[in-house]
């Protein structure tokens, strides 16, 4: 299959990009914290009880910073270990991208999605992913490709594919 070529081996820093890319809205942290702050500090309790008791409240906010912090070392330490057996059970990611579809070949596995399978894009500046179900992607950091030229044809293609699509 000719196209585009990309490949690489996947960093952390690039699994945290696609596990946040893979995240419905509601799941994203510029939601979730306010909800664990209000539930912690100020669930219940009247803005008079809040600037009365503002020893309590500190108390609840400490509280909802370390509930907080907690939940982010879990994420981060789960991660991680995903992060380990993802690499170890694909390694490297090689292939193409050309107007017939991908071409994704990893370690154990080779296989071509046409672009009818794909369902959608999302594209940010450093990574796009095409995802071919509610939450599973294929990904691709701009680290994969060779030149930005090359990165930027293959965001032209994945999106005049998905266009021609629809």
């Amino acid at each position: 299959m000719d196209g585009i070529s990309f490949g690489g081996a996947l960093s952390f820093a690039q699994f945290e990009r696609i596990q946040r890319g893979l995240l419905p809205w509601w799941m994203r942290t510029w939601i979730v914290v306010p909800f664990v702050v209000y539930a912690f500090a100020f669930n219940g309790r009247s803005i008079a009880d809040i600037v009365d008791q503002p020893i309590v409240t500190m108390l609840c906010l400490a509280l909802a910073m370390g509930v907080l912090l907690l939940i982010w070392g879990l994420l981060r330490f789960t991660r991680r270990r995903a992060w380990k057996r993802a690499v170890a059970l694909n390694g490297s990611v090689a292939g193409s991208a050309g107007a017939e579809g991908i071409s994704w070949n990893t370690e154990l596995t080779q296989t071509r999605f046409p672009w009818t399978k794909v369902t959608k894009l999302r594209k940010r500046p450093d990574l796009v992913l095409l995802f071919y179900a509610p939450r599973c992607a294929l990904y691709f950091p701009r680290e994969f490709f060779a030149s930005e030229e090359a990165w930027n044809a293959f965001g032209v293609l994945a999106a005049a594919q998905l266009a021609r699509a629809d």
